[in-house]
C-alpha cells in the first residue's frame, strides 16, 4: 500500500514547486505565514516546517524585520570590478554600509568582487561589468565602455555616456517630498538646510524641495552647511535666532525644518534642544538617508529611507542583461526613497 506523504513533505513540495515559478534574477518576497497558512488551508506551524526545509536546501532566505525571499536564479555575472570615484571619502558612512550590503549580496549570488584603482585600469577588454561608483566625467565612462562589456554608474550626475546604465536615487522627488509631508501637518513658514550644490542628493533635494514649497504658496529660509554632524550643529545658532526673531524674508517664526542629510538633522537638533528649544513642539524636523543614528536619536528623526539592498539588486539587473540597449544621453534609472515618520515631526499646533 502506498504511503501519504507527511503533511509537512506535501507542503514543502507545493510551495518548491510555486518558488520554482515564481524565481527571478532578484530575490522576491513570499506572503508571509498568515497569508500562505490560508491560501493552502493548513496552519501555520505546518507552513513554518515547510519553510525552514526550503530555507535549508537554499531555496528561500530570511531576513529580519523584512520577510522571507526567494533566492535568485544563479547569476549570469561571474565576476565585477568596482571602481570608486576619488571624491568619495574613505569614511563616507553611506558608501561603507553600500559596499558592505554589495559584498553580502554578491556572496548571496556567487560573484566574485575586485575593487579596480582609477590609475590601475586594465589595459585590455574583460569579459566582466564594472560598476562606476560616484561621479565620473563622460570621457571616463567612455573609457571604461571600451574597457568593459557592460557599464553601470552607481549615485553620479547624469552625463552623456551611451551604453552606461546611470542608476541614481530620485533625490528630487525626495526634497518634492518632504515638502509636501510639512505642509500637509499644517506648516507653511519652513527652513531648508541644504548642502554644497557640488553634491548631486543635496542640490537635487533642495530644488525639489523649494519648487515644490513655492508651486503650495509656502515660505523657506535657506541654510547652506557641510553635510556632516558639525554643519548642521553650526548651523544650529541661526536656526535659533530665527526662531526667537523669525526667519529673514518673511520675518514668520519657522515651525519645520527640512535637512539634506540626517547627520545635518542630528546636529542641528542637538544645538537647538543646547539653546532651550523644544523639538518637535518648536520645530518639526525631516532628514534624508535613515542612517543608524537617526532611530536613536532623541527626539527619533523623520527621514527618507535609501533602500539599498533594492538599489543593489537593481544595479546587478541591469548589469546583467545580455545586450544592454544604449542609451540616449542623461538618461537614468531612477530608485525611490520609503518616507519613514518619527517623532521629529508633528503637525503643526
Amino acid at each position: 500500500m502506498e504511503e501519504k506523504p507527511l503533511l509537512k513533505d506535501r507542503i514543502t513540495e507545493e510551495l518548491r514547486e510555486r518558488i520554482d515559478k515564481l524565481q527571478a534574477d532578484v530575490p522576491v518576497r513570499i506572503p508571509s505565514e498568515r497569508d500562505l497558512s490560508e491560501m493552502l488551508g493548513v496552519s501555520r506551524i505546518s507552513v513554518r516546517a515547510a519553510i525552514k526545509n526550503l530555507v535549508q536546501e537554499g531555496r528561500l532566505v530570511q531576513e529580519q524585520g523584512r520577510g522571507t525571499f526567494i533566492t535568485p536564479r544563479a547569476a549570469s555575472i561571474k565576476s565585477l570590478h568596482i571602481l570608486c570615484s576619488p571624491d568619495i571619502k574613505q569614511n563616507d558612512p553611506f558608501y561603507n554600509e553600500f559596499l558592505v550590503q554589495l559584498t553580502n549580496e554578491a556572496a548571496k549570488r556567487s560573484i566574485h568582487l575586485f575593487i579596480v584603482h582609477p590609475d590601475r585600469l586594465p589595459d585590455r577588454r574583460q569579459d566582466c561589468p564594472l560598476l562606476a561608483v560616484g561621479q565620473w566625467d563622460a570621457g571616463s565612462l567612455a573609457t571604461f565602455a571600451g574597457l568593459y562589456d557592460r557599464v553601470a554608474m552607481l549615485l553620479g550626475d547624469a552625463v552623456s555616456a551611451p551604453n552606461v546604465t546611470q542608476l541614481v536615487f530620485d533625490d528630487e522627488r525626495i526634497g518634492r517630498e518632504a515638502a509636501d509631508r510639512l505642509l500637509n501637518l499644517g506648516h507653511r513658514e519652513l527652513v531648508l538646510l541644504a548642502g554644497p550644490d557640488r553634491y548631486r542628493s543635496a542640490r537635487l533635494r533642495a530644488q525639489g524641495f523649494a519648487d515644490r514649497v513655492r508651486e503650495r504658496g509656502g515660505a523657506f529660509a535657506i541654510r547652506a552647511a557641510k553635510m556632516n554632524w558639525q554643519g548642521g550643529y553650526e548651523s544650529g545658532d541661526e536656526v535659533a535666532g530665527w526662531l526667537r526673531d523669525g526667519s529673514p524674508g518673511s520675518g514668520a517664526v519657522p515651525t519645520a525644518l527640512f535637512a539634506a542629510n540626517d547627520w545635518m538633522a542630528a546636529g542641528v537638533i542637538q544645538k537647538l534642544k543646547e539653546c532651550g528649544f523644544r523639538i518637535p513642539e518648536m520645530l518639526s524636523v525631516v532628514g534624508c538617508d535613515d542612517i543608524p543614528l537617526s532611530s536613536q536619536f532623541e527626539p527619533a528623526i523623520t527621514t527618507f529611507r535609501l533602500d539599498m539592498k533594492a538599489m543593489i539588486a537593481r544595479t546587478l539587473e541591469a548589469l546583467q542583461e545580455d545586450e544592454p540597449p544604449e542609451r540616449d544621453a542623461g538618461s537614468e534609472i531612477k530608485l525611490a526613497a520609503d518616507f519613514v515618520e518619527r517623532d521629529s515631526l508633528i503637525p503643526l499646533r
